[in-house]
């Protein structure tokens, strides 16, 4: 690990993400990463993570299935970024990744924006399309990602509560951001500490335990919420006895950093909804995951 200051970059479409990114890169050295490489670390678990990233994208339309993959979906995605994060000289440039980390010291939360005009003429070069086509692209693209995060996270991602920082580039040319950016990786209010760092090393850990889960035929109907202290797991889930929490305390045990577990049956919106749990509810109404 080489823990160092992470941002997290919810962009809007076609705000020039691309050369915010290009620009990190060249002045500070920065690994940048989308979505997509993250479902490529996703796949390789198997057919399990396959079909359910291939299907993942039209569950919207159906809140059932919606439902049945959200929780693999969510685990497996934040279990991915998070070794990322672990590796420092990262930023992410997404939409609502930021939504599957928790408020932690050293990973700023950044919203890039511009005006409607701007990101359609850009529609326009980018996608060689009318002033109307790239008009109805943008705007059917935001609906779609601000739909997709209520219904993941159950978050408004025009929301600025949800960033420490937002950043129009109406006014701010993409290098202007980048120098920005680098400025802010150096205040002392976003640096790692070895809190910071445990924060996030817990986390890890924790949804290792449930990515296990996820993937294991034996478990993988239930969800579970999970977090980590001092190497002692605390896991909520389902009311289970007998064989089946046998295995679940077998898989969870099998995680390095696992040195002790206590499970506490039955569902706790109170405990879900702490600063420092993985959890994730697909039965009820979708609320955001916290960590």
């Amino acid at each position: 690990m080489d823990p160092t200051t992470v941002l997290m970059i919810s962009r809007g479409t076609l705000t020039g993400g691309a050369d915010v990114a290009a620009c990190l890169k060249t002045i500070a050295n920065m690994r940048c990463i989308m979505r997509e490489d993250l479902l490529q670390v996703v796949n390789r678990f198997g057919d399990l993570a396959s079909r359910m990233t291939d299907r993942v994208e039209k569950a919207t339309e159906d809140y059932e299935l919606l439902s049945e993959l959200r929780h693999p979906y969510e685990v497996l995605m934040k279990q991915a970024l998070l070794n990322y994060v672990r590796e420092g000289h990262l930023a992410y440039l997404g939409y609502s990744g930021h939504l599957l980390l928790g408020r932690v010291r050293h990973i700023v939360r950044i919203r890039l924006i511009a005006p409607e005009e701007m990101r359609i003429a850009r529609g326009q070069q980018v996608l060689g399309e009318s002033m109307e086509e790239a008009r109805t692209y943008v705007r059917r693209v935001d609906q779609e990602r601000n739909q997709w995060a209520r219904w993941m996270y159950g978050e408004d991602l025009r929301d600025p509560a949800l960033y420490d920082i937002c950043l129009n580039l109406d006014r701010l040319p993409a290098d202007s951001v980048c120098n920005l950016l680098y400025v802010i990786m150096q205040e002392p209010a976003f640096q790692p500490t070895a809190e910071s760092i445990e924060q996030v090393e817990n986390d890890y850990i924790a949804t290792q335990v449930l990515a296990k889960l996820v993937l294991d035929s034996r478990t993988s109907r239930y969800e579970f919420g999970a977090t980590l202290q001092k190497g002692i797991l605390q896991l909520v889930g389902p009311y289970l006895d007998g064989e089946i929490l046998d295995t679940i305390r077998a898989i969870a045990t099998s995680v390095e950093g696992i040195n002790n577990l206590h499970y506490e049956p039955g569902y706790a919106p109170a405990f879900s909804m702490s600063t420092d749990v993985t959890w994730v509810d697909t039965k009820g109404a979708p609320h955001a995951a916290r960590s």
